[in-house]
């Protein structure tokens, strides 16, 4: 499913600038206005000394314009001199950031320029945790707030100084200088390890050497895309293109071997750094005052205690248990059936690689679904037209391919995003879709600018979706399986919450609401690849463009509830994985992940593995907020039950209101004041249980 690391790296907007004139990124007035962005992101031209140059001047220039603001007087503190001030600082540090060190750091060709973008980010990482912790300008907001009446301000800009102070004090600004001198150590070492556990799982090239007779059962043509080592094997990566061995191979050897690469992934260099970090977070939360890091974290989510997102989590385990236990008697089933096919022993047991092999043999079996069939049916340029058909009905946008575009690899495409009604520029997103050597290996969306009001006109937002989708062949266009339609469709709504959100601060753009709501608008969107009316928008042959048919989409859509029990129990498990590591003084996350897999699934893992050692979202600030896909599918099914489904899955004046409710405002009101705007009543849970075939 859909990856987008909330607070750090991926996804996220932070903040925006004014003008920046180095060398190879330039913001012309064409961010301010209707023209094509004057972006210079080719990194393939880009030098160590482009990176490491800016990145020290940069840190240089905001030091100086943060002293400044600093040195207001109190009696001569205005909006222009200090709030004004510093979201544009906010905003030219961020999107310096964005662009300088966290793009090039997860997606330039080049290992050194990609090395030297890492340090940059460590760097700017490191400087930030030193803006954060000064005391000097939380107390020139302390002191702006008691001499201002808030009531008298935009209510943005009152939220903007709240939260800007709530923020001060959850980073210990209210404590002493010793005190707040080990916060900041502690922040920065958080960094330096996270940017380091990242880096590794962006690196790491893993592959197996596999036979063609060891590939039994994996589509031909996937074999034949497959590069082959000097004795004539195949390559088969641990990256998520080349998951369909598990979902095809009938070599149960083959799925062991390479079900454990995947697990046993960085598990040498990202074990001691998460175990350490964990440490840290759990220091950090004590310090000040926090029982432990899930407390710290949930506090400002929608959730407020770990204590709720436990008991939530326990009764979903409960519940879905017999949807796995019938699940499970069938998979054990065909296992028995293909064991005595080949003449070898049924060892009575459902193992860890044979998870997703059984999953895809019981989609085909008691639904009748072929995805190699449907995946004919979903070219990458039927499935993004029909797509972008989609979002442009809904939304009232229209998307437009820019060529000729500055781009840091041949395959990334710029689209330019402008109102369907009136023709006025809205923004611009990246596409970069498909895996190579040293890019980030999942798939996120990242603000390269967010939009935000700028004295009287808006700043355009601008964002990039990093995926890794299978190739183009020599014979064949890239062609998605439904669930990566499902994976593209819901990214690429987490682009257009970039897009769409209109706010006066970059602190409250886009994607910056609640992290246990953050999946919510894109999973509500994930519906749409289950309905007939717009499966047929993206969907046609990729020979003769040929509509899918009838009976193929008849068995895809019934199959929705497919395996809900198994898949939804791993999400439980990694939920509650996250919760415990990050509830504890120190963890040994081998151990506990393989308890709580035990106890959720009743599924062993395998010897001499740790999944955690490439769970990235534990180092991209979703840590204790995995429970968060979960918790937001709540509010994303109740959406889409209460209005599209009720008032039309394409009704354009549901999606305006979606828009407008959901999308527009980012955080500058609390998720739950959204869903109350938008459902016109409180949320409820009812429909996403129904949703997981359970009873209410």
């Amino acid at each position: 499913m859909a990856l987008i690391f909330g607070t750090s790296r991926c996804l996220q907007m932070l903040a925006r600038p004014p003008f920046l004139a180095f060398k190879f990124l330039r913001f012309g007035s064409a961010m301010a206005g209707s023209n094509l962005p004057e972006f210079c992101l080719d990194y393939r031209k880009y030098t160590v000394e482009m990176i490491s140059e800016p990145t020290a001047a940069i840190i240089k220039k905001v030091r100086k314009q943060m002293d400044e603001v600093a040195s207001v007087p109190d009696d001569q503190l205005t909006y222009e001199s200090v709030i004004g001030r510093l979201a544009d600082i906010e905003t030219e540090l961020d999107t310096f950031t964005s662009c300088q060190a966290r793009l090039p750091a997860a997606a330039a060709t080049d290992k050194a320029v990609r090395d030297a973008a890492s340090e940059a980010e460590k760097q700017l990482e490191k400087f930030s945790i030193e803006l954060s912790m000064r005391k000097d300008i939380f107390d020139k907001l302390v002191a702006y707030r008691d001499q201002t009446d808030l009531g008298s301000l935009h209510p943005q800009t009152k939220r903007y100084v709240e939260k800007r102070i709530q923020r001060g004090k959850r980073n210990g600004l209210h404590l002493d200088r010793a005190t707040r001198d080990k916060l900041q150590d502690l922040r920065t070492r958080i960094s330096e390890l996270t940017i380091e556990y990242m880096k590794n799982c962006n690196e790491d090239d893993t592959w197996v050497p596999f036979t063609d007779a060891e590939l039994a059962g994996v589509p031909d043509t996937f074999l034949q895309s497959l590069e082959k080592t000097d004795d004539g094997r195949r390559k088969v990566t641990v990256l998520a293109p080349h998951f369909i061995v598990l979902k095809k191979c009938s070599v149960a050897e083959t799925r062991r071997k390479l079900t454990h690469a995947r697990a046993a992934k960085c598990m040498k260099s990202n074990t001691p750094l998460i175990e350490e970090f964990v440490q840290y977070f759990h220091q950090l939360a004590n310090v000040l005052g926090y029982p432990t890091n899930a407390h710290y974290k949930t506090e400002i989510k929608m959730s407020k205690t770990p204590e709720t997102v436990s008991a939530f989590l326990s009764d979903l385990k409960e519940k879905l248990q017999p949807l796995w236990a019938e699940e499970r008697r069938l998979f054990l089933q065909y296992k028995e059936e293909e064991c005595a096919a080949a003449g070898v022993p049924f060892d009575g047991q459902i193992h860890v690689w044979d998870v997703s092999y059984y999953s895809a043999m019981a989609e085909e079996r008691k639904y009748a679904v072929n995805h190699e069939a449907l995946r004919d049916y979903f070219p990458v340029d039927r499935v993004t037209r029909g797509m972008f058909q989609i979002y442009e009905r809904l939304l009232g946008l229209r998307f437009s391919e820019q060529p000729g575009a500055e781009v840091w690899h041949e395959d990334v495409k710029l689209y330019r995003v402008q109102e369907a009604d009136s023709g006025q520029l809205t923004g611009y997103f990246y596409l970069d879709l498909y895996p190579r050597d040293g890019k980030y290996d999942h798939f996120c969306v990242d603000s390269l600018r967010t939009g935000r009001q700028r004295g009287d006109h808006y700043e355009l937002p601008v964002c990039v979706m990093l995926a890794n989708f299978p190739k183009p062949t020599a014979d064949k266009p890239a062609l998605f399986s439904h669930e990566e339609v499902e994976t593209f469709f819901h990214e690429f709504g987490h682009a257009m919450h970039c897009i769409c959100s209109r706010a006066r601060y970059t602190m409250f753009a886009g994607t910056s609401v609640e992290g246990d709501f953050v999946e919510a608008p894109s999973q509500m969107l994930e519906n749409w690849v289950w309905e007939p009316e717009p499966l047929a928008l993206m969907s046609g042959h990729y020979k003769d463009g040929s509509p899918l048919p009838a009976d193929l989409l008849e068995t895809l859509v019934r199959s929705r509830q497919a395996n809900s029990g198994i898949f939804n129990l791993r999400q439980v498990a990694l939920s509650m994985f996250d919760q415990i590591i990050f509830s504890q003084p120190q963890s040994d996350t081998a151990e506990i992940f393989r308890q709580v897999y035990k106890d959720v699934t009743g599924i062993d893992t395998m010897p001499d593995t740790n999944f955690a050692a490439s769970f990235g979202h534990m180092a991209g600030g979703y840590d204790a907020n995995y429970y968060g896909y979960l918790w937001s599918e709540v509010y994303s099914v109740d959406m889409f039950e209460a209005r599209f489904k009720k008032e039309g899955i394409l009704s354009p004046e549901v999606g305006r209101d979606y828009r407008r409710c959901i999308l527009e405002p980012g955080s500058t009101i609390d998720a739950a004041d959204m869903l109350r705007n938008f459902l016109g009543r409180e949320p409820s849970r009812e429909a996403f249980l129904r949703s997981k075939g359970l009873s209410v």
